[in-house]
């Protein structure tokens, strides 16, 4: 199994282990003693759209996924191709002047249809989720409910009695002082699981 994605795949400020990848990989070996699934996490600080899916099909002959869970990064995000590949965002406002939500949309279906077509001719699986924004994206294999970002704190706008709600005063973010911190990972790992697990067993 690959994992792609950006620094909140890697884990950038989160100790060994606490990422929601690493979540993701314990239950899936807690839950199949019998059949152990190796999880590659190939996320790439700072990638674009564009970078995971250049990346993703760099591992055909190398690693032959049979399952591919991609978190999408921040979706204003793109790759120039200059002498040494370099992905832009909100720091780089003068190479992204020009698009807009529409664009950003846009290029984020082109990478997921890319993507979709490279897991059908490798004959993997494959499953989507989001670090930043929860876009609509209609196909089944897709989650979308909550991103990274906005899986914690718990909170239900419903008024059942199943609704989760927690009071939260501090910010949850890594030892880094910028990127989502165990929190975050912890909540959002165990939510993809339930989303997916059944289907990557």
């Amino acid at each position: 199994m690959v994992v792609m994605g950006c620094s909140h795949t890697f884990g950038v400020g989160n100790q060994d282990g606490t990422s929601w990848v690493d979540i993701i990989q314990a239950r899936l070996n807690r839950d199949n003693k019998d059949r152990l699934i190796r999880v590659w996490n190939l996320g790439c600080p700072g990638a674009s759209a564009d970078k995971v899916t250049r990346l993703l099909m760099s591992t055909e002959k190398v690693l032959f996924p049979k399952i591919i869970l991609i978190c999408w990064p921040e979706i204003s995000r793109r790759e120039r191709l200059q002498d040494i590949p370099s992905d832009t965002g909100s720091s780089t406002p003068e190479f992204i002047r020009h698009e807009t939500e529409q664009t950003d949309l846009h290029n984020l279906y082109k990478n997921i249809f890319l993507s979709e077509k490279y897991a059908e001719k490798v004959g993997s699986k494959i499953f989507h989720c989001f670090a930043n924004d929860t876009p609509a994206v209609d196909l089944k294999n897709v989650y979308n409910k909550f991103s990274l970002r906005s899986c914690w704190p718990v909170w239900d706008n419903h008024r059942l009695s199943t609704a989760q709600r927690e009071h939260v005063r501090e910010h949850d973010v890594a030892l880094d002082g910028k990127h989502f911190g165990s929190q975050h990972h912890s909540r959002f790992g165990n939510l993809i699981y339930d989303a997916f697990g059944v289907k990557i067993k």
